[in-house]
């Protein structure tokens, strides 16, 4: 009997110290989170533009569905020009890259060379308690550069976004224009076609409604629509880009892709200094339910795309501080739950997820949080997606709550299926979300 007990004994220590050592290798040879991709600006499935590369500027920014959707940006430090984001120019160096973050509403790339050190930041403002933020597709990008050094260095960074974000393929032509709007540059680009909620199938993208790019004027100090290669060498030779746009005001199908561009002269940095622009959609409207085209959330009341940008252009500093509150709580509370792999596991699911939906208001003003499938024509609410998407919206663990506009829980089914569906469309998050994978 004694030398069964010391054998169990023996037993449970050898099985303890296997479980230790094994916990104190995988804590040592666990390798750096990696995301497969990262998210850039993710706010629905047709404005969702991700990294596909772990450094921005070695390979072009893509739709979710793999096609090329390309944003890219230049940094001139003392006269030589670097790389940031977009594949561009392989003789060109990108600058080096120190590390990089992703939150549940921002990605940080962070940079240094040349004594700059240089934050490259995306963020979808996507909090949801507010459900005009939540569906409005329109996302920042900032730049925060400051010397490494202690000496000063001159700074112009370039930036610009393809045509290719406005049309579904390449055979499709696309118009321009501009607006004077007091404090900031406003570009626009569309297709000329505009065949609004038509297409349907899989591996689409969307191809009516704009483009926007607002950026402050007194940051940037030009902003224009122009071919990329006009805009690109005049930077690289100068560190600025064409004064005039450069385009008729129709791109046909056969013709170069062109961009909207705009340019940051930060001249003598020494201290940080942080600018940025806002790159919106607006799609006009969202989705067809029951015979009716319905319009995002963001335009209930009238709201027109220009009032929306000035909003979010004048809100800039507020957003991006209530997204650092939500980001730091809601990590708290992922790591408390699952550790640290956990927690970087579902802030980058959390835009991915997010993107899938489309908010919109029905005429009495019911509040409908569509699931959407990513790799077709935005087709909302089949089974699995809303399965997925009740496990991402909860207050506790695997504990749906799904509210509507008046408060009440609601399980409406129009498409009178056999069954009840396992989550309603009809939804307004009450509280925060918690993540599940």
């Amino acid at each position: 009997m004694k030398l069964k007990s010391n054998t169990i004994s023996l037993m449970v220590l050898l099985v303890a110290l296997h479980c230790t050592c094994r916990h104190s290798l995988l804590a040592q040879s666990s390798p750096p989170f990696r995301p497969p991709a990262y998210p850039l600006l993710t706010h629905n499935p047709y404005f969702s533009i991700w990294s596909f590369s772990d450094h921005p500027g070695e390979s072009r920014t893509k739709h979710w569905t793999g096609t090329n959707q390309a944003l890219t940006s230049l940094v001139r430090i003392d006269g030589k020009t670097f790389r940031l984001l977009g594949q561009y120019d392989p003789s060109l160096p990108s600058m080096k890259l120190t590390r990089s973050e992703v939150h549940p509403t921002r990605t940080l790339y962070f940079f240094e060379e040349g004594g700059l050190r240089l934050v490259l930041t995306f963020t979808s403002p996507l909090l949801p308690w507010d459900p005009t933020l939540l569906s409005f597709p329109g996302g920042y990008i900032s730049w925060q550069v400051e010397s490494s050094d202690g000496k000063e260095h001159t700074v112009q960074i370039c930036f610009d976004a393809n045509a290719e974000l406005c049309v579904n393929s390449s055979d499709q032509d696309v118009s321009w224009a501009r607006f004077q709007r007091k404090g900031y540059h406003l570009l626009r680009m569309g297709s000329t076609q505009q065949p609004v909620l038509q297409k349907s199938g899989d591996n689409l993208r969307i191809d009516w409604g704009s483009l926007y790019l607002a950026s402050p004027q007194n940051q940037a100090n030009t902003a224009v629509l122009a071919r990329p290669e006009a805009v690109r060498r005049t930077f690289i030779k100068t560190g600025d880009i064409p004064e005039e746009d450069d385009l008729p005001l129709l791109r046909r199908s056969h013709e170069p892709w062109p961009v909207m561009a705009t340019c940051f002269q930060l001249g003598a940095v020494l201290a940080p200094r942080n600018v940025f622009l806002l790159l919106a959609y607006d799609e006009i409207y969202a989705v067809e339910f029951l015979s009716r085209r319905l319009p995002p959330y963001w335009r209930n009341g009238g709201a027109t795309p220009e009032q929306a940008i000035q909003k979010a252009v004048e809100s800039y500093a507020e957003h991006l501080s209530r997204c650092a509150r939500f980001d730091a709580d809601l990590e708290k509370d992922l790591l408390q739950e699952g550790g640290p792999y956990y927690k970087d596991m579902a802030a980058l699911a959390y835009r991915q997820a997010l993107a899938a939906h489309g908010l919109v208001a029905d005429m009495d003003g019911a509040l409908y949080y569509f699931p959407k499938e990513n790799f077709s024509n935005g087709l909302p609410i089949t089974i699995p997606d809303k399965d997925d998407s009740a496990c991402r919206w909860t207050t506790g663990r695997n504990t749906p709550n799904w509210i509507g506009s008046t408060g009440r829980l609601h399980s409406p089914n129009p498409w009178k299926t056999s069954r009840p569906l396992s989550a309603p469309p009809m939804i307004l998050p009450a509280v925060r979300p918690s993540v599940c994978l």
